[in-house]
């Protein structure tokens, strides 16, 4: 993910900040169709989706590197859910 930490590496602490928060409100919107869906990585969904609202300025502090992993899990469910579930009406994205 070279091209994912330079720009996160790029990025200032208000910009990170914000993609967490996007982030946060895509993972949010997404567990709750997946929980009417039934699928099983619903509430993974929604505790992320939590901590990043929660702690999204703290986190943007941190190194790209420790950014970069917390958006890369954010991204791994985002996609799981998505392939394994093509959006039609609830796409957030």
């Amino acid at each position: 993910m070279s091209i994912t930490r330079s720009t996160l590496g790029r990025m200032s602490a208000e910009r990170r900040e914000s993609v967490l928060r996007s982030l946060a409100s895509m993972l949010q919107y997404s567990a709750g169709v997946a929980k009417l869906q039934q699928y099983p990585s619903w509430n993974e969904m929604e505790v992320l989706a939590s901590e990043l609202l929660q702690n999204a300025a703290a986190a943007a502090q941190e190194s790209p590197e420790a950014t970069e992993t917390i958006v890369a899990q954010a991204i791994r469910l985002l996609s799981d859910f998505e392939l394994r579930h093509p959006s039609g009406d609830f796409s957030y994205h």
